[in-house]
């Protein structure tokens, strides 16, 4: 009986880790897609209000580790820059992050610009 219990408890532990290994490699790929977002917008908030505007999505790659394999990742990021009706000293700039890893995953940050 005791047997029983012990091997269904490490059966079940043993589901566990390919679990969590698999969230920890998406909240990489989630953190590494906000820091690529972040740093472009940083990018953008740095140059003149007339300067500001549509950028040709690009590609980025980034060498990950995971248990000693390393891997290319590969993220596409897009700049998306409106200006909202009557209001021309204002630009809407939009960062899509986008890249695929067992399926399509994206992320988008935005921020307001003023012309002040």
């Amino acid at each position: 009986m005791a047997v029983g219990v012990f091997a269904t408890a490490f059966l079940l532990l043993l589901g566990v880790f390919p679990t969590a290994t698999r969230a920890i490699r998406q909240a990489n790929e989630y953190l590494t897609a906000s820091f690529l977002a972040e740093q472009e917008l940083e990018a953008v908030r740095g140059l003149a209000f007339e300067d500001i505007a549509n950028v040709s999505p690009r590609e980025v790659t980034v060498q990950t580790t995971n248990r000693g394999i390393t891997a290319d990742a590969r993220y596409t990021v897009e700049v998306d820059v409106d200006s909202p009706p009557l209001k021309p000293e204002l630009k809407k700039v939009r960062v899509l992050v986008s890249w695929t890893r067992e399926r399509p995953r994206s992320l988008e940050l935005s921020t307001y610009v003023a012309d002040y």
